[in-house]
């Protein structure tokens, strides 16, 4: 297999490069800053894809490193011939990994192809993206041989796509992993924390019995204070009570004393005034109303009098306006006549001037037809409003019949006034007499303030002989439940002498007793809250068995995958150990000979089980970490190439060398000159360096 050419259009700072590649080495010196590693990601990528693209580090995540600097089109073209045909590979990496796209061309009909897909780099090469990187790509901190840490040693992985030891450095590392977080040893181990909670359980869990034995005792307390309380109780009841009917004879002789004292003064008075007996409210409302009435029908009485005034006066008017009368139709009559006169004179004048003007037939006479037919309608008007007037004041005829009309009112009014006058006679002499029952004469003036001001007495009266009333009722049964609560207190003493010896100690009894109460209710509540507390505890230990059970099963079933896998360590070493056996031979014939070619000289190597190298000088073997930088890189890059010797026996991968050779000096550089002579007659080396000597 081997690159033809290549063509970036962007990636990172290189843009517009195109490249034809030898098939044997092909060199490339150019400066520090070119983009040489940009070359080799770029290669690597067209096969591979961009790496960590979902990576927020910059360091991490191919796309950020190489985005190109002109934010142009971001990828290229690569050709490459494989078991004789060629290829074209077209890849834009786009900003995102869903705007990417992949073609695979066939070079010479320039159609596309599905012999490989998106994943070209694993199909061609056999191995995923990390291998290929340790074995194809040489770079300049990847010569240095340093023993058994050197990244030599590390591509032991690298032998996975020969099938047995697949993935084994992370299976090893997994192995390990696990181990020692299941550690039974290990402070964080899963086995070690889980004995130590297995420990706290088992310990915790053989305070039940102590428990249990606790919590009948607390239960036994309990029982006794709540047996001592109720005792304490029943006595507070006894002398609750005694302190209860106490307060209430006290309070019924404070009740007794704080009676007022009736005055019967004003009793006895009203007593006098009511001797005849106490009329109801209704009977003076009713009197009242009589007063009331009686001041109406003398008002009524009054008001008919003016009235009669009045129409008499009337009358006497009415006569002194007929003769008025008279006197003024004679003067109307005079008026219309002159009137009339007036108007004919007026008529006969117009009519002999309109005749005159007629007669004479004179220009100078037409005025006076106009003057004439003037007089001639004045004199109408003047004997129409004569005849028109008529004499509208008719108070003469009117008068006299008003007079008669108000003689009948009069005397109706006369007749009202009569029997207004028996009402008012009748109504006083039931006042006299309802006033007389209580030793009073009657006035007209005074009687309705007299029966207001009896009224009220006579309310007074009736609240004074119900206030007594009360005041008796109450005396009496304050005095009888008295007399009833100090026999009850008497009886109470005689039967509690063994703690009423005497009044005065109720109140401090009491208050020892209430003391005593408080203290055993306080230790009931400490003995309740301590058999819960111990409740929960062994409930607590009743899941914690449950669970002890669990963890215990737990840990065997831990124990055991944990056995298991502690062997499977060490039988997956000596699987290594016997796999890789199987190259060391190969790799000790093609190290030697590459070692050879660098260093034009042949040395006594053994290469072990963990590829470390050892040379045999002064009759002994010896690591040969401690060698200088020069040869250091000299051993790894004849130990890396027996490597790829060994990976890759069939077809063959293109090299990148990365200034592999840059710490060689002056001497050692012919032999890395053969070295390049001597891998590319079965690799294509692309050589990258900023050295015109290796160039």
């Amino acid at each position: 297999m081997r690159l033809i050419s290549c063509h970036i259009e962007n990636f990172g700072r290189l843009s517009g490069v195109d490249i034809d590649f030898k098939s044997d080495v092909h060199r490339i010196c150019e400066n520090n800053g070119w983009g040489k590693s940009t070359l080799s990601a770029f290669i690597r990528a067209m096969f591979y894809g961009l790496d960590g693209t979902s990576k927020k580090n910059y360091q991490d995540n191919e796309r950020k490193q190489f985005l190109p600097w002109n934010s142009g089109y971001f990828g290229g073209e690569l050709t490459f011939e494989v078991g004789g045909k060629c290829y074209t590979i077209v890849r834009n990496f786009a900003k995102k990994d869903n705007e990417a796209t992949f073609k695979l061309l066939d070079t010479t009909t320039k159609l596309e192809t599905d012999d490989y897909s998106e994943n070209i780099g694993e199909e061609l090469f056999g191995v995923n993206r990390e291998s290929f990187l340790r074995t194809a790509f040489i770079g300049h901190s990847d010569v240095q041989y340093q023993g058994t840490n050197s990244v030599i040693n590390a591509k032991v992985g690298s032998l996975s796509q020969k099938g047995d030891l697949e993935n084994y450095d992370k299976s090893k590392k997994k192995l390990k992993d696990y181990l020692n977080e299941k550690s039974p040893t290990r402070v964080t181990g899963d086995l070690c924390r889980l004995k130590n909670t297995i420990g706290e359980l088992e310990r915790s869990i053989a305070t039940t019995e102590d428990l249990e034995k606790r919590i009948r005792d607390v239960r036994a307390n309990t029982k006794n204070e709540e047996e001592k309380f109720a005792v304490l109780d029943q006595k507070n009841r006894e002398l609750s009570e005694a302190r209860k009917l106490k307060a209430e004879i006290d309070g019924l002789e404070k009740s007794f004393n704080a009676l007022p004292t009736i005055d019967n003064t004003k009793l006895d008075r009203l007593s006098k005034v009511f001797e005849a007996g106490v009329p109801e409210e209704s009977e003076f409302d009713e009197h009242i109303g009589i007063c009331n009435e009686v001041q109406n029908l003398i008002q009524k009485n009054e008001t008919l009098e003016t009235l009669i005034d009045t129409l008499q006066e009337n009358e006497a008017a009415a006569a002194d306006t007929d003769s008025k009368v008279q006197e003024a139709r004679a003067e109307l009559r005079e008026k219309r006549k002159q009137r009339i006169v007036l108007g004919v004179i007026f008529m006969v004048v117009g009519i002999a001037l309109a005749v005159l003007v007629a007669v004479l037939k004179k220009a100078f006479l037409v005025p006076a037809v106009a003057a004439g037919t003037v007089f001639i309608i004045e004199g109408i008007i003047t004997m129409y409003k004569a005849l028109s007037e008529k004499v509208v004041y008719t108070g003469g005829t009117g008068a006299s019949q008003t007079s008669v009309n108000d003689k009948a009112q009069i005397e109706r009014y006369r007749q009202n006034i009569k029997a207004n006058n028996d009402s008012i006679k009748s109504y006083e002499n039931s006042l006299k007499e309802f006033m007389s029952r209580f030793g009073a004469s009657y006035s007209r003036v005074d009687a309705e303030s007299f029966l207001y001001d009896m009224k009220a007495k006579a309310r007074e009266f009736i609240e004074a002989k119900n206030n007594k009333s009360i005041y008796e009722s109450e005396t009496k049964e304050i005095q009888d439940e008295l007399t009833a609560k100090k026999a009850e207190w008497e009886h109470y003493k005689e039967s509690h002498r063994e703690f009423l010896s005497d009044d005065t100690e109720l109140t401090a009894q009491l208050d020892k007793l209430t003391n005593e109460m408080n203290e055993s209710r306080t230790i009931i509540t400490r003995l309740n809250q301590e058999e819960q507390d111990i409740l929960e505890r062994i409930d607590n230990l009743n899941d914690q068995k449950e669970q002890l059970v669990s963890l215990k099963e737990r840990q065997e079933e831990l124990s055991a995958k944990y056995e298991i896998a502690k062997l499977t360590d060490k039988y997956l070493g000596k699987a290594k150990d016997s796999f890789v056996s199987t190259y060391i031979a190969p790799l000790k014939i093609s190290f030697e000979k590459y070692y050879e070619i660098l260093t034009g000289e042949k040395g006594d190597f053994e290469i072990d089980a963990n590829l470390s190298i050892s040379r045999r000088e002064e009759g002994a073997y010896h690591d040969v970490e401690a060698q200088c930088t020069g040869y250091s890189d000299m051993i790894g890059l004849a130990a890396r190439m027996a490597l790829l010797d060994a990976m890759y026996e069939k077809e063959k991968p293109f090299i990148i060398m990365d200034d592999s050779f840059s710490n060689l000096d002056d001497n050692n550089l012919a032999g890395a000159k053969r070295f390049l002579d001597e891998i590319s007659k079965e690799y294509q080396v692309i050589y990258m360096t900023c050295h015109s000597s290796i160039a």
